[in-house]
């Protein structure tokens, strides 16, 4: 994966590139790499609790202050933030961008190879010309052999490859300008190289965000593979950035479907286009939102520890109680010592909400053997009560229970059939409620 977490901190945007400029007040400077910017998440994060001197903020105006930072929720996706010192005192600088910025967070496309011969290059690697042999490099991972190649190949027959590829290489430091530079140099009829270029140009300057141009950036004809997979995505988080948030979740959704290799390699990207979806306020796009997170590989991605939990909340909130207390179940390896017991209860309330009382002992005999006695406390009463017909012994620990504890997370194992069934009951019934006598319809 593509990390910007040091270069898009204290890189500036390109000239023009900035919408709207915002100046929020600190209390005590902060350093650059105190500041992540997650734009596809709409929010700035600051390691530091209580910064800001005046709250107000037109930007980001949802301000929550937590025990170890600070968080800016925004009005945008498309943002930038740096931090500074004038003679007025430290402040943060917020940006709205015209186009969508590379994320802060490792969640963009990863810079991976593509097939020689998908380019049009009859080589394979290790590759007998220049920028082939760089192609080949960039696979391995060796990025400075690769770009010293890329610059031998210009003005040879694969120079549009080699400036896409160096155009690539500086923006993963965040030199966005000669990045443009280099895409600007290569044609738009320049076949899948010159289709890319486009796509990752027109993205950083927000000129397809909608639109017939946004349309033309998205067309994905004559493309397959990896080449096809790199552009689908940067059109859905394109779209996500530019505010269309359903309809790209729903084409995400609907492509996993039937293509569940599409996010191999870019999981990162995948689990946070999927967060953004379970935090909609719509159930269909929270319901896409779990699609996409349950979806072969991509669940076990980068962020599985923060996205499998939001996943489990909405889950609940739409209704499916076993599917939401599998992921909380699977989701506890990541839970704090001091919120654990809490994790455990709702955990096996849920298993006893969806009527699966062996779930809930299993859930209750991993609490026993966690929680050093806190499971004879009145909050787990009604758990013991119900699931006393499972233990036998009228809901008393049991030396040997029924179903035995095992390590999380594997207690409650993520049934995807059976996730899969509970969700399209779930659906069915909202569509019902949605259409019936005395509901608006859509």
């Amino acid at each position: 994966m593509i990390s910007w977490v040091i270069a898009t901190a204290v890189a500036m945007p390109p000239t023009g590139f900035t919408q709207a400029l915002e100046r929020v007040a600190l209390t005590r400077p902060i350093t650059a790499a105190q500041v992540q910017v997650d734009p596809l998440l709409g929010r700035i994060i600051v390691t530091q609790p209580k910064i800001l001197k005046d709250r107000s903020s037109t930007l980001c105006p949802t301000v929550l202050e937590e025990r170890d930072r600070t968080v800016l929720r925004c009005t945008s996706r498309r943002l930038w933030a740096t931090s500074a010192t004038d003679k007025n005192g430290p402040y943060l600088d917020v940006r709205l961008l015209q186009g969508v910025p590379p994320s802060t967070g490792g969640d963009d496309l990863p810079l991976r190879p593509w097939p020689l011969k998908a380019l049009g290059i009859p080589e394979d690697c290790p590759g007998k010309s220049l920028a082939p042999r760089g192609e080949c490099l960039l696979g391995d991972g060796k990025l400075a052999e690769a770009e010293a190649l890329f610059e031998q190949a210009l003005g040879g027959p694969d120079t549009l490859l080699a400036r896409l590829r160096l155009g690539d290489l500086a923006i993963r430091r965040g030199d966005l300008e000669t990045g443009l530079a280099q895409y600007a140099l290569i044609p738009t009829t320049a076949g899948p190289v010159g289709r890319l270029a486009r796509a990752r140009s027109c993205t950083l300057i927000g000129t397809c965000l909608s639109g017939p141009q946004a349309e033309v950036a998205a067309e994905l004809g004559g493309l397959s593979g990896p080449l096809r997979a790199e552009l689908f995505l940067i059109s859905v988080r394109r779209d996500v950035a530019a505010g269309h948030v359903e309809p790209a979740i729903g084409r995400l959704a609907n492509e996993l479907a039937t293509d569940t290799a599409l996010c191999t390699g870019a999981e990162g990207l995948c689990q946070r286009l999927a967060q953004v979806a379970l935090e909609s306020e719509e159930d269909e796009t929270r319901l896409d939102g779990l699609r996409i997170f349950m979806t072969d590989g991509v669940r076990e991605g980068p962020h599985e520890a923060e996205v499998s939990l939001i996943a489990a909340s909405a889950a609940q909130a739409l209704g499916a109680p076993k599917f939401a207390g599998a992921l909380y179940s699977a989701a506890t390896p990541f839970v704090a010592p001091a919120e654990l017991e809490q994790h455990l209860l709702k955990t096996a309330r849920l298993f006893l909400e969806a009527k699966d009382p062996v779930r809930a002992n299993v859930i209750l005999d991993y609490a026993e053997s966690k929680l050093r006695g806190r499971t004879s406390s009145a909050a787990w009463a009604p758990v013991r009560r119900a699931v006393a017909s499972v233990r036998g012994l009228q809901g008393r620990p049991s030396r040997k229970p029924a179903v035995a504890p095992q390590p999380a997370p594997a207690m409650a194992a993520v049934d995807e059939a059976e996730a899969t069934a509970e969700l399209a009951k779930v659906a069915v019934l909202k569509s019902r409620a949605a259409t019936s006598p005395g509901s608006p319809t859509p």
